[in-house]
């Protein structure tokens, strides 16, 4: 499935990319992982960069199509419950998380140790939450406005990352968007890129085949 996906999206310029799971059991992780190896692009179609593993450590709150009861918290052994789900991060390339989850922090600084992008996204979390995570090592929003709090003046949530002054010095965060004019009005894109055009990735957010 994997190679025929790659052959195809090359078609419509995508060179590389980040084959996705959606939150799933952990025996889903298992038997999948193992599956996925990073590749160059070349004769099998567009490279594969790594896993892009969204979910299962999300809010209930905001699972968009995400399945409720495979939903998953890692509060009681933090990096180690986040290893038992998975099994193995070999080809992980990006993890998505919700930021308010106890002891995210433990888990953010395990997995950029590792080489491993942590993501925001399908969370609740607020601007204080979501610039700790930051301070932490996240670098990347996943669909940026969409299964996480709208923006309020009072407190924009993690849409405010965009103009945080609480960002480290060096570091900047990137940001994924679903580009169809459904997920989000084109107005919407151009605030985001207006308030941090330097935070847009060239690569677009993938939708996953559950969507």
């Amino acid at each position: 499935g994997i190679d025929l996906v790659s052959q195809k999206i090359l078609s419509h310029g995508v060179t590389s990319f980040c084959p996705t799971l959606v939150t799933s059991p952990p025996s889903v992780y298992h038997q999948v992982l193992p599956q996925i190896n990073v590749r160059n692009g070349g004769a099998h179609g567009a490279g594969i960069l790594g896993a892009h593993l969204e979910g299962p450590f999300i809010s209930k709150e905001k699972k968009g199509a995400h399945p409720e009861h495979c939903i998953r918290t890692f509060e009681a052994g933090a990096f180690q419950d986040l290893l038992a789900t998975y099994g193995s991060l070999d080809c992980v390339r990006i993890v998505t998380l919700a930021p308010e989850i106890k002891r995210s922090s433990e888990v953010i600084r395990e997995l950029t140790k590792r080489g491993i992008c942590v993501s925001l996204g399908h969370s609740v979390a607020n601007l204080s939450q979501a610039e700790e995570a930051v301070q932490h090592g996240a670098t990347f929003i996943t669909h940026l406005f969409n299964a996480m709090l709208p923006f309020h003046h009072r407190d924009p949530g993690i849409v405010g990352l965009l103009t945080s002054d609480k960002i480290p010095a060096g570091r900047r965060v990137f940001y994924g968007m679903i580009s169809d004019g459904i997920h989000t009005n084109p107005a919407a894109l151009r605030i985001a890129h207006r308030a941090h055009p330097s935070g847009k990735p060239y690569q677009a957010h993938a939708v996953s085949p559950a969507w």
